[in-house]
């Protein structure tokens, strides 16, 4: 399935550069392919070990488009109401800056259809989509089946210049890759018991093109709406310390670049630039660190918590890469969506590109192997704290993957979650498990099949 968050709250900002002004033109809808995770494999010997790869200079388009919500609430008297407009603005923008990421808040279902129909032809997009819903939680449309009766639910379907079935209602944030495959991708929903249960609120691919890397999505509230607990959720579910492969990491976080809760993201060489706030002491450099830097080629000596805003006077949208696999020299720049949606503004945040270069030494050049009968190199222990070795059976799965979706199995087994009965199987995303039975009604392991066909399995013999 495909898969959102909430209103910004206005940030510090320091220094002031003009942004820039993105013209947005009408373009048509092309047929659309369906997003997901098949087609061949890389033209390369897949290999466990890592080993320098080539420079890649990766372009990454990141906008809170608020696509859902377009002149209703707070802030919304100057934006155009059409929800057709905005997305020929992110059509104009993807053609402009031909991104190998794009990724996108408050957006609905349909936009993202639409967005990626019309560029199919020039930059095709594969990725993933989290249906989600706002800070507030009564003012966005959620997934059809978290709806709440007798609220709107018909403005993702409505004004975007299509008929769509109500099904398709619902918005959310959206991370896509350059096509015509991924890897994998997966969906962190809030934890039970919270405001937003079973909705989305970060989402993930793993990119094939131009390299191999991973970019995730997320939309966090202001810190003093939870986002401090949300930020290190999503932190600790998606595997966003240390990562294992070159990671982009992107969203509306709601806060601005001093704010405590950022020091766990941004590297140790990341300084605040203000006396009597600390450097990062995280794993990420950011964009818009380098003062004055245009290119990401320019020299990065002095990086910095800064960056031009992208809501009112404040800095809250953020594009990070992972500091040991990308070149610290980066930039950014931020396009202002005002006057450009039939004269009226677009969204009440501006766009963020920014640029960084892949491949410092210790970048993978292939995923493990992850072909049918695939043995990866990772163990997991079941609930019944058997080591188990997991493996790829049918399609294509990364082993880091693999791995982590089995052991979430069996830790689910273990705290009760799921079926005594390996019979009855256990919904996770958009995989079905089920335990499989040994001798003597012993399970010596597990199954999980995609939606799209894709089959791993973890065994204990």
């Amino acid at each position: 399935m495909w898969l959102f968050w909430g209103r910004g709250a206005t940030g510090r900002r320091r220094r002031n550069r003009v942004a820039v002004t993105l013209g947005a033109a009408l373009l048509g809808v092309l047929p659309a392919t369906a997003p997901g995770v098949a087609g061949p494999p890389p033209a390369t010997t897949p290999q466990s070990g890592v080993t320098a790869a080539a420079p890649t200079p990766l372009t990454v388009l990141h906008f809170n488009m608020r696509g859902i919500i377009r002149n209703e609430g707070a802030g919304g008297a100057n934006i155009d109401p059409s929800r057709a407009n905005v997305v020929n603005y992110v059509v104009a923008a993807i053609n402009q800056h031909r991104p190998d990421v794009v990724s996108l808040n408050e957006a609905c279902w349909t936009q993202v259809q639409m967005i990626r129909e019309a560029v199919q032809g020039t930059n095709p997009l594969v990725g993933r989509f989290a249906y989600g819903d706002a800070r507030d939680y009564q003012a966005f449309d959620a997934a059809p089946q978290y709806k709440v009766p007798g609220l709107d639910d018909q403005r993702c379907v409505q004004a975007t210049g299509r008929t769509w079935p109500d099904t398709l209602a619902g918005g959310g944030m959206a991370i896509l890759v350059r096509g015509p495959a991924a890897y994998d991708s997966e969906v962190y929903h809030e934890p039970a018991g919270g405001p937003g249960t079973h909705l989305g609120r970060a989402a993930c691919v793993t990119a094939r093109t131009p390299a191999v890397f991973r970019a995730c999505v997320t939309h966090i509230a202001a810190a003093d709406g939870g986002g401090v607990g949300q930020l290190a959720q999503v932190r600790a579910a998606l595997r966003l310390d240390n990562p294992a492969l070159p990671t982009v990491f992107v969203g509306d976080l709601n806060a601005d670049p001093l704010e405590d809760h950022l020091v766990p993201v941004y590297s140790p060489q990341v300084a605040a630039g203000i006396t009597g706030y600390p450097p990062g002491d995280g794993y990420y450099y950011e964009a818009d660190m380098c003062p004055g830097s245009t290119e990401p080629t320019h020299p990065c000596t002095a990086p910095i918590r800064d960056g031009e805003p992208t809501f009112q006077n404040g800095k809250i949208d953020y594009i990070f890469f992972n500091s040991a696999n990308f070149d610290i020299r980066m930039s950014a720049a931020t396009y202002s969506p005002a006057g450009q949606c039939a004269g009226r503004d677009c969204s009440d945040h501006r766009m963020l590109v920014g640029r960084a270069t892949l491949a410092l030494p210790g970048t993978p050049t292939a995923l493990p192997p992850d072909g049918p009968g695939a043995q990866c190199p990772t163990m997991v222990f079941t609930h019944h704290d058997q080591p188990a070795r997991v493996s790829v059976v049918g399609g294509r799965t990364t082993c880091s993957r693999a791995s982590r979706l089995m052991q979430d199995f069996f830790l689910k087994l273990s705290e009760g979650t799921g079926s005594v009965d390996w019979a009855k199987p256990l919904r996770l995303d958009e995989w079905t498990c089920a335990q499989t039975p040994g001798p003597a009604q012993w399970y010596e392991g597990g199954r999980c099949v995609s939606d799209l066909g894709h089959t791993i399995e973890a065994r204990t013999t």
